[in-house]
């Protein structure tokens, strides 16, 4: 409690002081802004100079064009002065003009005079320029290069080329042949101005470079020049002066010693053919990412953009510069780094004073908390221990029996005593009965000891009320090292040690019917096994037969009441010695000890299963329940608890497969029925996944015609390592385990597909029949699954055919009728399968939204040797037509029964009379014939 004021003293004095803050701020904004100023005049004066420079450059490079324009002008000045003179201007007095321009602003491509030639004029013109230039002719460009044009009413040819040398192959050129040459040449003439092209590709390096033409036109001497009729009349050619941009803008700029500022980058954008801006020359490269602390300083690339005109034609020319380097930023940095030293030197004078006046504050206030805390400590102390939940006392140890000196309120509420009734009464009248707690004794030693000490103890409180204490005592000792006090503090753990019982409770025994459960069922086999000295512990796994009708149909809650009575009914038959467990649902577990070999195990059973069977008085009905029982016994079958349950459970399995209600007695040859079962179980899961099935079909033959009217879709198993699989073997396992419901649902989804292929490769309104199991005809979903199906295929309700069989509708038959309307509403045939086999009901029949009768081929085989059979059968078509049913009959496999069945009137068979189940592949050519003939099997 000491060091609190000391501590908060330390604090304030480590802390800065407002004036400290201050100063720095102050020190630091001024420092901010002189830096601001230095770097608005270095920006000014960056700005500035970068402008002045790319001014050069920019009149650099309209200084050239201009010159270029000019040296245009001349040219075509003097073919007008020369024209009046002499009348026309000789190719040397052009070439001796021409060659000092040239000379002068080497950066020219060419000097040239167009001159139009009619084609009136092609041929003289053609033949005279050859005896100077053999093999000359006027030419065009095509996609193999230059060749001879074509004929025209005119041509603008280049007569005149200046230098020659270079440009050979403009030389006779006809500039009408391009088309954006043709309309900036018209612009020219009716102008009378220069004009400059769009951007080119220029003849001159096979078209691969780019520039502009500047052309004027050379009138005729004297001619009349007022309209423009006139001007086209009166244009002999056109002067041109060829321009090679980059050659152009480069030599200017090297010319005046400006391309070696690797800071600096230009760019050139003129109109092409099209009018949209092309970049015809680019010197440096454009300023990239800048770096983090020029982007923190917000500066940006320098740049200028300025347009000029060439001839009439628009340009734009810009110029871009990087910010400068941090060498730029000298002044700035300089200042702030002597600014911030400043203002901290500043400050710190300020901290080392306030510093001072801060010490004399602490010292103050630490007299005064220390004072504060010397006079209140006691009080806090008692406070904070009558306020305590929990029972606190105080004893004496130097007194004998170490009396009680002071408990707090806590201790009144706990143990229902008053303060003052437990002053000077010994410690030991709260500690309980000491006989029966071990832990005791370490407190005692604890007191003795003059040490800590911690038990759980079971005490009483006045009105004697078990409570649970955890108690821990500790010594309270003199500055001399002297234990004058011990103090006592009890934590109440009743309700967690309770809380802790019905754990364990519950780990051990059924919530519902109080017996042992799985956990507590191992541990008391083990026990049986570890006292019974070799002799014989049965295990007993006993099944209530049926029970889940009770619940389906009284209810979840009456079948607790029932597994409760049962329960209490199996207790009552065992032996103290023996264990009856609930293991889950209606699965119970009993341990037999004491009996010697099967026989008396038998009879103790039976004594059970008695029990069971009595009559139970439930929901107002009286119900009568048997149970299926299988036994294991230690050691022959099995030597540990978990073995013993396992072959009990698989006994048992076998029992109810062999009928329920009886005892089976464990044999090895179970437990491999058991496995192959679960393999045969998981190869079966394993078939679903990776679709290892595969439909078969028979056809259905309409009696009458011999045509072909529709198959049934028959499943099976193609199994990678076991072969085929029979339906007998796998159907009944996958209708125990639900997975004949994903079955199912393949085999009517697959087989509508399929129909509806063969409907679409045009063999008729076939229809299909599917086989659906008593599970999956109970499924809540099953006229959803059956509408899916046929939207998914897009096959016709009318084409599919559903089989059910009479037991599988016998459960519950108003909700199977009510199934069946459904399926009916949608369009779909019903079909009674293997009919007079089952539950033959009539009076259920005449109800049944049924379409066919399907007669089962246990009557069909004897129906010639039969008199029975034979009577059978007509009952069956006569009744079924009665009802306005058709009839099938399958298992036909001989022309007698073929006939038979023709005679008295049967709609349609199937059988291997005319094909045996078959793959899609090898049962299609039949579907594609249509009528069969029958073929009867071979006896």
């Amino acid at each position: 409690m000491r060091s609190t004021p000391l501590t908060h003293t330390s604090l304030r004095m480590g802390a800065l002081s407002r004036a400290a803050v201050a100063t720095f701020v102050l020190g630091l904004a001024l420092t901010v802004v002189l830096c601001a100023g230095l770097r608005q005049a270095e920006t000014e004066r960056t700005q500035a100079e970068f402008a002045q420079r790319a001014a050069v450059r920019a009149a650099a490079v309209t200084r050239a064009f201009d010159e270029a324009t000019d040296a245009l002008r001349a040219t075509n000045l003097f073919f007008q002065v020369s024209g009046q003179q002499s009348g026309d201007v000789g190719r040397a007095q052009f070439d001796a003009f021409a060659q000092p321009l040239i000379r002068r602003h080497g950066y020219l491509q060419a000097l040239e005079f167009q001159r139009f030639v009619s084609a009136a004029e092609r041929a003289a013109f053609e033949a005279e320029r050859a005896r100077l230039w053999p093999g000359f002719a006027i030419r065009e460009r095509s996609a193999d290069g230059l060749e001879r044009a074509g004929p025209r009413e005119r041509y603008l040819v280049n007569d005149y080329v200046a230098p020659i040398v270079g440009n050979e192959a403009v030389y006779g050129y006809d500039a009408l042949s391009n088309t954006a040459q043709r309309a900036f040449s018209a612009r020219a003439v009716d102008s009378g101005e220069p004009i400059a092209s769009p951007l080119l590709d220029l003849v001159q390096g096979g078209w691969e470079r780019r520039g502009i033409l500047i052309a004027m036109p050379v009138y005729r001497p004297g001619a009349r020049l007022e309209s423009l009729a006139e001007r086209r009349a009166a244009a002999l050619g056109l002067t041109v002066v060829v321009i090679d941009v980059a050659l152009l803008v480069g030599g200017s700029l090297d010319a005046a010693h400006l391309l070696g500022d690797r800071d600096f980058s230009l760019s050139l954008s003129a109109a092409g053919a099209d009018g949209a801006m092309l970049q015809v020359f680019r010197h440096g490269e454009a300023p990239g990412p800048l770096p983090w602390w020029q982007v923190l300083a917000g500066e940006s690339p320098l740049r200028l953009k300025r347009g000029f005109d060439v001839a009439g034609s628009h340009w734009e020319l810009e110029v871009e510069q990087r910010p400068p380097g941090l060498a730029h930023r000298l002044a700035e940095l300089a200042a702030l780094v002597f600014g911030m030293v400043l203002s901290l030197a500043l400050a710190s004078l300020v901290q080392q004073r306030s510093a001072r006046i801060r010490r004399t504050e602490a010292l103050v206030e630490q007299r005064t908390a220390a004072l504060e805390i010397a006079t209140g400590s006691l009080r806090l102390y008692q406070r904070a221990i009558e306020a305590s939940a929990n029972p606190i006392l105080l004893a004496s140890a130097l007194r004998p029996g170490f009396p009680i000196e002071y408990a707090n309120p806590a201790t009144s509420r706990v143990y229902g005593y008053a303060a003052e009734e437990l002053a000077g009464r010994p410690l030991a009248m709260l500690a309980g009965d000491a006989a029966e707690q071990p832990a005791l004794e370490e407190l005692h030693q604890a007191l003795r000891e003059r040490r800590e000490g911690h038990a759980l103890l079971r005490q009483q409180t006045r009105d004697g009320t078990e409570l649970f204490g955890d108690v821990y005592i500790a010594p309270v000792r003199r500055p001399g090292g002297v234990t004058e006090h011990f103090v006592i503090t009890v934590y109440d753990v009743t309700k967690a040690k309770r809380y802790e019982a019905e754990l364990e409770h519950h780990a051990q025994y059924d919530t519902l019917t109080g017996l042992a459960n799985r956990a507590l069922l191992a541990d008391r086999i083990e026990r049986a096994i570890g006292t019974s000295g070799g002799k014989p512990v049965w295990a007993v796994a006993l099944d209530i037969d049926h029970f889940k009708l009770i619940n389906d149909t009284l209810g979840r809650s009456t079948g607790d009441e029932a597994l409760r009575a049962v329960a209490a009914r199996i207790q009552a038959a065992v032996r103290p010695a023996d264990t009856a467990a609930r293991v889950g649902g209606d699965d119970f577990m009993l341990v037999l000890c004491g009996c010697a070999d099967e026989r008396q195990a038998a009879a103790r059973l039976q004594l059970v299963r008695e029990a069971v069977s009595e009559p139970l008085e439930l929901d107002g009905q009286a119900l009568v329940l048997g149970c299926t029982a299988g036994v294991a016994g230690y050691p022959a079958d099995g030597e540990d608890a978990e073995t013993l349950v396992k072959h009990a459970e698989i006994a048992m399995y076998r029992a109810k497969e062999t009928g329920r209600n009886a005892v089976q007695f464990y044999a090895p040859h179970m437990n491999a029925r058991a496995i192959d079962r679960l393999v045969l179980e998981g190869a079966l899961r394993v078939a679903i996944r990776d679709d290892q099935f595969e439909l078969h079909f028979q056809p259905q033959v309409d009696l009458a015609s011999g045509f072909v009217v529709g198959t049934e879709a028959l499943l099976r198993w193609r199994h990678p390592q076991l072969g085929t699989v029979r339906p007998d073997r796998f159907i009944a396992l996958a209708e125990e385990t639900g997975l004949i419901v994903p079955i199912g649902a393949w085999v009517l989804r697959t087989a509508c597909r399929q129909n509806q292929r063969w409907r679409r490769a045009g063999l008729g309104p076939l229809r299909v029949a599917v086989n659906l199991s008593a599970r999956q005809f109970a499924e809540p979903d099953l006229v959803e699954t059956v509408a899916r199906a046929l939207e998914e295929s897009g096959l016709p309700p009318d084409s599919l055919e559903i089989e059910l069989t009479e037991s599988m509708m016998m459960s519950d038959v108003e909700a199977a009728i009510e199934t069946m309307r459904c399926l009916k509403r949608m369009g779909i045939k019903l079909s009674i399968d293997d009919f007079g086999t089952g539950y033959s009901s009539l009076s259920y029949l005449k109800r049944l939204p049924v379409d066919v009768l399907k007669i089962d081929r246990s009557f069909v085989q004897d129906i010639v040797s039969s008199a029975d059979s034979a009577a059978m059968v007509v009952a069956i078509v006569s009744l079924a037509h009665g009802l306005r049913m058709n009839v099938i009959a399958e298992g036909v496999e001989t022309l007698e029964q073929l006939d038979y069945l023709r005679n008295c009137g049967c709609d349609e068979v199937q059988g291997y009379v005319y094909c045996q189940p078959q793959p899609v592949q090898e049962v299609e050519p039949l579907l594609r014939a249509g009528r069969v003939q029958p073929a009867p099997v071979d006896p």
